[in-house]
């Protein structure tokens, strides 16, 4: 068991007022983001009329080149220089057009159906793009706030709370919010649902921004290449495995994050009764989940929370693969366990990033904290989209057609892909885990040496 010690190295204290400020702009994103995830495959097959084949191959291509701007976003954020710093402007330059894009990728225009393909790529296209704008600097400013490792895990823990608690909202409130404004017309419900949330978006972004200070300087010495940050991050073997964990996390999540509501439409039944109240209590478990984190990382290594994580949220995964579709307290109980062990995940992912940047300051002694957040949030999207294209794809392999009985072939399918999929990745992710280097003891060690350098920077 870990003892923490005061570190000697100067760092700031984050107050309450700028975590919850900083949680905010995780509020907002979250909230849109958490709504793509779950029920953008539903909205584009099930309201919006395209194929399960077609919608398989958006996800795919879209996201993989989503994923490749992520680098490009992040060097572009370390270079830049403003009087708010070099992340904080982002969050302000994209607020609206973000609620105004996420507004028009739900609104369904009467096309036909090639208008629908293209309109589908177009919003979608764009809705990733500005996501990847206002999120990777976002992201990257949780690196620079303070230096305490500590400190980080309760900034993410705050940040991963306020996006679980918007994941809990929007995905518990969007049928609803759909079926009372669209009164039996769905894209109408679409419509209005997408602008309340917009607008909350909008003024959560801009929330944050207000609320957040850049601290952790960059080394005067740099801005060396391109290429060379690359180099340099290929080097980094904490951030390799954390390129791993977030990599095969978000495909596991993603398969089966996409396919519970037609698990619960066609497997379960009772969709429109039964999937809000197990969403919510999905997310609430969860929420749960990330409070305790900062509990267990002050008295246990984050990689050894992290294993336990994976380990107990894959067992209680596993056993939907037996579950009955009239066995619902079953499917409720072991959700909430699943949801409960895998709250500590993301919050530690990304606190485990900023000590990645750290490492290699410390390294090179150079820092690239965008180029760090974002070549791992690059991971995300490609798990993002391998888990969409693997989901939706499997259905339309299996024979899925929108709105009709299933075959047992395409509802066994379901059955596999939140059960045998999430457990897989988790052990997976557990393997990996073995191989992260970064303890606890030696950020301390890494912290003080680079407090050292910066207070004698300065004095120079």
């Amino acid at each position: 068991m870990y003892e923490p010690t005061k570190m000697s190295t100067p760092s700031t204290n984050l107050s309450f007022r700028e975590k919850a400020g900083f949680s905010a702009g995780e509020f907002g994103g979250s909230g849109l983001w958490q709504m793509l995830m779950t029920y953008i495959g539903f909205f584009f097959t099930d309201v919006f009329g395209i194929s399960a084949g077609v919608v398989a191959f958006m996800f795919l291509a879209v996201r993989i080149f989503d994923g490749v701007n992520d680098p490009i976003m992040g060097m572009l954020s370390d270079r830049t220089e403003t009087r708010h710093g070099k992340f904080r402007p982002y969050i302000l330059w994209a607020a609206i057009p973000f609620g105004i894009i996420a507004l028009a990728l739900f609104w369904a225009p009467d096309l036909s159906d090639i208008g629908k393909v293209i309109y589908g790529y177009t919003t979608y296209t764009l809705m990733m793009v500005i996501y990847t704008v206002v999120m990777i600097p976002y992201s990257a400013l949780s690196g620079v706030m303070t230096s305490d490792p500590q400190d980080r895990t309760s900034l993410n823990t705050f940040r991963f709370f306020g996006a679980f608690v918007a994941a809990l909202i929007a995905k518990t409130l969007y049928k609803p919010m759909v079926a009372f404004f669209g009164q039996g017309n769905d894209v109408i419900g679409n419509r209005w649902t997408l602008a309340i949330f917009a607008i909350i978006t909008v003024i959560c972004f801009l929330i944050a921004f207000r609320s957040t200070r850049e601290r952790v300087k960059a080394p005067k010495s740099e801005r060396q290449s391109i290429l060379r940050d690359i180099a340099q991050l290929s080097k980094n073997g904490p951030w390799v495995i954390i390129l791993i964990l977030s990599l095969v996390s978000l495909i596991y999540i993603c398969i089966k994050g996409g396919i519970q509501v037609f698990y619960f439409k066609y497997y379960v039944g009772g969709e429109r009764d039964l999937f809000p109240l197990f969403i919510f209590l999905s997310s609430l478990s969860t929420i749960l989940g990330v409070m305790t984190t900062t509990f267990w990382t002050k008295r246990f290594e984050k990689k050894n929370v992290l294993i336990a994580s994976y380990a107990l949220s894959s067992i209680f995964a596993g056993v939907f693969l037996f579950l009955r579709p009239d066995q619902v307290y079953l499917i409720f109980g072991f959700e909430i366990l699943a949801a409960l062990t895998m709250g500590p995940i993301m919050p530690i992912l990304w606190s485990m990033m900023a000590d990645a940047a750290d490492y290699s300051e410390w390294k090179h002694g150079e820092r690239a904290t965008g180029l760090v957040f974002s070549a791992s949030t690059m991971a995300f999207k490609m798990g993002v989209a391998i888990g969409g294209f693997i989901s939706m794809g499997v259905l339309g392999l299996k024979g899925f057609v929108a709105n009709q009985d299933q075959s047992p072939e395409v509802l066994g399918a379901m059955k596999q892909m939140v059960s045998v999929y999430p457990a897989a990745g988790g052990v997976i992710c557990m393997i990996a885990l073995t191989f992260y280097t970064l303890t606890n003891d030696r950020l301390k060690t890494i912290e003080e040496d680079l407090g050292g350098r910066r207070e004698t920077a300065q004095a120079d």
